[in-house]
């Protein structure tokens, strides 16, 4: 018993008291002890301070009560914790470290798609502008182009698919219509100059009857309205033979039957123009490389002249007529003189120079064919034109031009 006081005590001389032994930790890398020729194991210490080195001969330590008495012994503290090199202490892996190389791959991949879409989306938004363009067959070539009030992302709750392609407005109502989708809203400040506030009264998917599905219908196109009902173009899959069907603009029903169109492979736009005491007279065209604008006797859809184009127009979009009687249309790519935006003289006398004028409102992608300028609508004073924007973001700016 007095021998084990007196070994405490020495012990309590050798190792200062912030420096006593706690719980045991994981032992560290052998090292060899420079007093004796054994190879010792580096303990590091909870406490900050400086490791204790323990021999691992343990016939050694079981020689004392206190296994660590000859390991003081040969090795004294030290305030001062000793260099080890990196390989005595190796690196725990980070947690990028422990996540596969293709993860990592699928991540950063992901993350620059996201940060290249906001770009892009930022671009192909803050670039659209209308501008003048001179076109030769223009009766005003060189007239000023309309001033854009504003433009406003929609909100996505008025889609029911990927985007849209049309515009109508009935007078206090105005009607969106998708792929396959037609949704009403009503404007509340139409003239405020910020913003184009509006209240989404009703949203109905899947507006073509399913014995047109079967048939191969599914693209709606720009909507008009006239005589007190939605009149929409449908085209097949096969581009074919398009149908005009209308809707009640209170309850979207449809109104059968369906009329079929002669002449036209494509449909992607109707409008109506009536002289008062003459048949109403129907007008559309082709889509692609368009030379001509079409006209159908309503509803008996008798093939009319055509209206024939100075300039070739490319991928119709839209068309609409303002008050003034003077028919708009809208294309997704500009001409071989900028332009996508046609005012036409629909009058008789006006056979020979039909093109009244013309402008461009595009983004600077729109050559790229992502950005799509689409269907168009006249409220009293404003032209409404909405856009498409494909890749990532997807769906329409309503842009009002005085």
């Amino acid at each position: 018993m007095r021998q084990r006081e007196e070994t405490e005590t020495e012990l309590s001389l050798k190792i200062p008291a912030h420096s006593v032994w706690r719980a045991p930790i994981p032992p560290g890398p052998c090292i060899e002890c420079p007093h004796c020729p054994r190879l010792v194991t580096v303990v590091n210490r909870q406490d900050g301070y400086a490791p204790i080195p323990r021999c691992t001969d343990n016939a050694v330590n079981r020689q004392s009560e206190y296994p660590f008495k000859e390991t003081l012994e040969h090795f004294p503290y030290n305030p001062e914790p000793p260099v080890l090199s990196p390989a005595q202490f190796p690196r725990q892996p980070s947690l990028c470290e422990t996540i596969p190389n293709f993860v990592r791959v699928a991540i950063l991949t992901t993350v620059s798609f996201c940060i290249l879409s906001v770009v892009w989306y930022l671009v192909a938004y803050y670039t659209i502008t209308v501008r003048s363009c001179t076109h030769p067959g223009a009766t005003f070539p060189d007239r000023r182009p309309p001033a854009m009030e504003h433009r406003q992302l929609l909100s996505p709750s008025l889609f029911r698919d990927p985007g849209c392609q049309g515009l109508a407005w009935t007078g206090n109502t105005l009607f969106f219509a998708g792929t396959d989708f037609i949704a009403s809203v009503e404007i509340t400040n139409e003239d405020d100059e910020d913003t184009l506030d509006y209240t989404i009264l009703k949203s109905v998917a899947q507006v073509i009857p399913k014995e047109l599905k079967d048939q191969g219908y599914w693209h709606i196109g720009d909507l008009t309205f006239f005589n007190g009902s939605l009149v929409i173009p449908i085209e097949d899959r096969n581009w074919a033979k398009p149908v005009l069907m209308r809707l009640d603009p209170h309850t979207m029903s449809p109104i059968l039957p369906v009329i079929e169109v002669p002449g036209l492979k494509h449909f992607p736009w109707v409008a109506f123009h009536q002289i008062p005491g003459q048949p109403a007279v129907m007008y559309s065209s082709e889509s692609l490389n368009v030379h001509e604008i079409m006209r159908h006797e309503f509803p008996s859809m008798k093939i009319l002249p055509s209206i024939h184009m100075p300039a070739e127009m490319n991928v119709v979009q839209g068309g609409e007529f303002d008050t003034r009687g003077i028919l708009h249309v809208s294309t997704s790519k500009p001409d071989a003189y900028g332009c996508n935006m046609y005012e036409i003289n629909v009058s008789d006398t006006a056979e020979q120079q039909p093109l009244h004028a013309a402008y461009s409102l595009a983004s600077i992608l729109s050559t790229t064919g992502l950005v799509e300028t689409e269907g168009i609508a006249f409220t009293d004073t404003t032209l409404l034109v909405n856009f498409n924007f494909w890749y990532f973001f997807k769906g329409m700016i309503a842009i009002a031009l005085k």
